[in-house]
């Protein structure tokens, strides 16, 4: 007697899961936007790339099988949606549940009054979030368990109260706001998916609340090829402009988010970027670690010994290098700690030489021409 053997691959899993939300949302008329929108372009390209190079899609899955498509396997840690009707909001949670109890699973609501890590609702004062969890298990049998699969979903929405506002400048403001709410913190995150009629479309959103909301659209629709070729490369620019007492914490909270990932994001404008020493032609390296003091020289006999480095330029004088890991150790304790800067009284990011990283100044490097 032989046994069938059940496979059940998680990543998989999980891509299809967010595929069904995404369409769930979508028919509910909501709007997507964030790592979600910015992730599927990314790998709608590599899986192209993929099906054109005609590799093997038993190995599709395969993290290590054809490193130049590798980024077709990104998948977005979570899903941020808005909706500018409640009973849209509703609509969609309710599908959501349906989903999930067909596979053993469910669902809880939390109300976020003011995330530091979101802030759309300190810029609007008339939009609301809260965190949809969902929980669910695919795989399970008579003699498996199965794979547990979890995933949360930002809703942004409209709050009825009005604090204060007038009827029609209230409409006004409604009809014409969209994601990402004049607070776009990189420019990979400007696009957004929505549908209209029978098509899903992805388009720059109107309020990014940069320079690109004004432009014609000749120059934005260059604009936009520029950035989405940043983005299927991995590069973007860090364009937020919050500057209150924990802008600095904020800041920091999303560029973790963006660089301490298996798909790793190099920011262009920031005062440090990962290298690959594997990419470092004609130039040696002799520092110290300034974190393990352990030495870092990198010649061409010594390249196998090295994965990837930070290089930090916070001085503006001289670039000091130091291993990632050691760099995202530090980075990940240096944002906890919330430090208050005596000068400036809010608090900072320092790097390991005590200098302030000033992310908050990083958009007067952006250039859109």
């Amino acid at each position: 007697m032989s046994g069938d053997l059940v496979k059940v691959m998680y990543y998989r899993e999980l891509r299809n899961l967010i595929n069904r939300v995404k369409i769930i949302g979508l028919n509910s008329s909501g709007i997507l936007f964030g790592g979600v929108v910015r992730d599927d372009i990314i790998g709608t390209h590599y899986r192209k790339l993929f099906i054109d190079k005609k590799l093997d899609f038993g190995k599709y899955w395969d993290y290590n099988y054809d490193i130049e498509t590798r980024n077709r396997l990104i998948i977005p840690k979570d899903i941020d949606i808005f909706f500018r009707g409640e009973n849209n909001t509703t609509l969609f949670i309710n599908e959501v549940r349906k989903l999930a109890m067909k596979f053993n699973g469910n669902v809880s609501v939390t109300i976020n009054s003011n995330p530091n890590h979101i802030n759309y609702t300190t810029n609007c004062p008339f939009l609301k979030h809260k965190t949809l969890h969902l929980f669910l298990i695919v795989g399970n049998s008579l003699t498996q368990s199965g794979i547990r699969l979890h995933l949360n979903i930002d809703i942004i929405e409209i709050d009825s109260n009005r604090n204060g506002m007038d009827n029609l400048r209230y409409i006004t403001e409604v009809n014409r706001l969209e994601p990402p709410f004049f607070n776009t913190d990189f420019l990979s995150n400007i696009f957004i998916t929505e549908r209209s009629n029978s098509m899903i479309i992805t388009r720059m959103s109107n309020c990014t609340g940069t320079p690109l909301d004004e432009m014609v659209f000749s120059n934005k629709m260059q604009f936009s090829a520029k950035i989405i070729t940043d983005i299927i490369n991995m590069r973007t620019y860090l364009v937020s402009k919050i500057d209150y007492f924990n802008a600095e914490y904020i800041n920091c909270y999303r560029i973790l988010k963006m660089v301490d990932r298996n798909f790793y994001w190099n920011i262009l404008n920031i005062p440090f970027k990962f290298i690959d020493v594997k990419d470092i032609i004609e130039k040696e390296i002799n520092d110290k670690c300034c974190i393990c003091l352990d030495e870092i020289i990198v010649t061409e006999e010594t390249k196998k010994d090295f994965d990837y480095l930070v290089e930090l330029n916070t001085n503006k004088k001289k670039s000091n290098y130091l291993h990632s890991g050691c760099f995202l150790s530090y980075l990940r304790k240096e944002q906890k700690t919330r430090y208050i800067d005596e000068t400036t009284g809010k608090i900072e990011c320092r790097c390991p030489f005590r200098n302030l990283f000033n992310f908050r100044d990083c958009y007067k490097e952006v250039e859109y021409i």
